[in-house]
């Protein structure tokens, strides 16, 4: 049985545009279609400047998000990232500035991307991969300052849930540019094994601090754990797990398809799927999540361009949890 906290929905960063008026409209959708929690992307709000809080934006964003019968979650930017870079000083206040603005929302938790990636821009800006011994001190520093913000989280009453990442065929590319094989990708973006960060997790050992399953980006980076089976992975880490995204895709990366809008037409890429359009076992990946009782959010995420299908999105989640037996929420 599926204890969960209830169904949720993404307030796309795409979507909102800083538009107070824009986030009121939907979520007067999501409340009509019986969304019990909505994750609201701070990027996609105008309330942090410069890494501090605008208090006179906050105050209206309150006033928006207390006038309907909603719990929230917060996702930081997806650039935040405190395992290392020039500005660290700045992502390190801007995580501050995030974990408060929850606080101040009555958001239970803030989803952080794992910053263990060396493939993007800023770090590959001296024009090669980092050594063994970087990596290394990427993932110990990150580790540290999680542990530090994690100290924080807990006086705010906040979790704060790392996101595992998926992976990108640009890469995959770039990686064959410098003669370095495609298995070789998690090396330099351990970001992409939920098990790593499931053991940064043990690690940093605070009820503060979880993972954010994004099952989407685990079934496209599982052909790069080395053999290890999808499930498997998820059955191994599902204790560390305190938030879920719940999204379909088909499995096969962006190849071609450069435009969002046509990569629906060909399965490619981290589509954003609503349940069982694509390929992924979501009914099984559940109910593994139900042998250890997960009882968080289970936050669906999906593209803007598909808003029409929300219902259906509801009812196929209502679908996967009905199959693995009733759930402990008044509201399912």
């Amino acid at each position: 049985m599926l204890s969960i906290k209830g169904i949720g929905i993404d307030a796309n960063v795409e979507d909102l545009g800083g538009d107070l008026t824009r986030l009121e409209s939907k979520l007067k959708v999501f409340t009509e279609v019986g969304f019990d929690n909505v994750e609201l992307h701070i990027a996609g709000l105008n309330v942090i400047r410069g890494g501090k809080i605008c208090k006179e934006e906050l105050k209206e964003l309150i006033k928006v998000t207390r006038s309907f019968p909603l719990n929230y979650t917060c996702h930081a930017p997806n650039a935040l990232n405190i395992a290392g870079g020039r500005n660290v000083k700045t992502h390190l206040q801007v995580f501050k500035a995030c974990l408060y603005l929850c606080a101040e929302v009555g958001a239970e938790l803030l989803v952080y991307h794992s910053g263990q990636n060396t493939l993007k821009h800023p770090f590959l800006e001296y024009g090669e991969l980092p050594s063994e011994k970087e990596l290394n001190q990427r993932w110990e520093v990150e580790t540290e300052r999680l542990a530090e913000m994690a100290r924080l989280a807990s006086n705010l009453g906040i979790v704060i849930g790392i996101e595992n990442m998926d992976p990108e065929l640009s890469e995959i590319l770039f990686l064959a540019e410098l003669g370095i094989p495609e298995s070789q990708l998690v090396k330099y973006k351990q970001a992409l094994r939920p098990d790593l960060i499931a053991h940064q997790i043990r690690i940093i050992d605070s009820p503060n601090i979880g993972l954010t399953l994004d099952v989407g980006h685990a079934f496209l980076a599982a052909p790069y754990w080395g053999g290890k089976d999808f499930l498997a992975v998820i059955e191994e880490i599902a204790p560390q797990v305190r938030h879920v995204h719940l999204h379909d895709n088909f499995g096969c990366l962006v190849d071609g398809a450069d435009k969002p809008c046509e990569r629906l037409v060909f399965g490619v890429g981290d589509n954003h799927l609503p349940p069982g359009w694509g390929k992924i076992p979501l009914t099984e990946v559940l109910t593994i999540l139900s042998k250890i009782g997960y009882d968080g959010w289970l936050n669906l995420e999906i593209r803007p361009k598909l808003k029409l299908y929300l219902k259906e999105a509801m009812r196929s989640t209502h679908n996967s949890l009905e199959a693995i037996g009733p759930a402990k929420n008044t509201r399912l």
